[in-house]
């Protein structure tokens, strides 16, 4: 490696942002600055910023989804769940785990 910080050669992208998320929660706990309730609104804003992408993409690939009445109808069958919150975030999360099976 020609420059020690050149990133390109020690990590893919997605790597990279691995390493980050990791040492930011290493610096938080160090700090004490990570309470049960900021990691619960960071999942939170996590979720919202996730579903905000996948609506995003879902619309551009499929603008008949878009069109219809599709997206409110999800988020309606998603938040009338009895699961809560992380609930929510857990089935998205298999979803996306399922769809990358297939």
């Amino acid at each position: 490696v020609d420059n020690w910080w050149d990133v390109h050669a020690l990590f893919s992208p997605i790597e990279a942002a691995s390493v980050g998320v990791f040492l930011t929660f290493v610096v938080a706990a160090w700090l004490r600055a990570l309470t049960a309730q900021a990691f619960r609104e960071v999942i939170l804003q996590t979720m919202r910023a996730t579903a905000t992408n996948f609506v995003i993409i879902i619309g551009a690939f499929f603008p008949v989804v878009s069109m219809t009445d599709l997206p409110a109808q999800l988020v309606s069958i998603l938040t009338s769940l009895p699961v809560g919150e992380v609930g929510v975030l857990f089935l998205i999360i298999l979803a996306y785990i399922f769809s990358a099976r297939c």
